[in-house]
């Protein structure tokens, strides 16, 4: 039989160990959501990974270029020119005095198509996102989700993506839909 512990000491050790179990519960809580593919900017300058799944399963990895096209417009290219690798154009209003710097916060997809470069980018239009990704085995586009861009400074953006996709142009034995989540950190030439 173990000896009872003096009451003074009980009282005393119980809110701390209360305490300390509440404050680990407390820090995994605000740990644990960052946690996951597309979590944080972890990629290199110049660079994205995409993680696609559902009808296909695959990493896409590679250059991550910004381009300016117009006040308000700007297109992210993943990818090099002949392989894997999207395009992403981007229309927001433009920042006041900064014409040729991307609006940060939540681009919303749109499957449509933007309105044209000659029209100008309004900043009483939600920020519209048009994301196409081209793979071995076909041509998709996104018909829901989002992209979070992150101003980093006035030539680089960093952006989480999270859409759903459909199958654009491909053999009838690629899936119809796939699911793309990533992260890139895209720099201006």
């Amino acid at each position: 039989m173990l000896p009872a512990r003096p009451p003074a000491l009980s009282r005393a050790v119980l809110p701390c160990g209360r305490a300390s179990f509440w404050s680990l519960l407390l820090a995994l809580l605000l740990v644990l959501p960052g946690c996951g593919a597309d979590a944080g900017l972890d990629v290199s300058p110049g660079r994205y990974r995409l993680y696609l799944t559902g009808g296909l399963t695959d990493t896409l990895r590679g250059p991550a270029r910004l381009q300016f096209r117009k006040q308000g417009h700007a297109g992210l290219e993943l990818g090099s020119r002949t392989g894997p690798g999207g395009s992403i154009e981007l229309v927001a209003g433009p920042l006041p005095g900064a014409p040729n710097e991307l609006r940060p916060g939540r681009y919303e997809v749109v499957d449509t198509g933007l309105y044209p470069l000659s029209r100008r980018a309004d900043s009483s239009r939600p920020a519209e996102a048009l994301v196409v990704l081209s793979t071995d085995r076909g041509q998709f586009i996104a018909t829901e989700g989002h992209l979070s861009v992150t101003r980093l400074n006035a030539e680089t953006v960093g952006a989480r993506l999270r859409v759903e996709m459909r199958r654009r142009h491909s053999a009838p034995a690629v899936p119809r839909t796939v699911r793309v989540t990533g992260v890139l950190h895209a720099a201006a030439p």
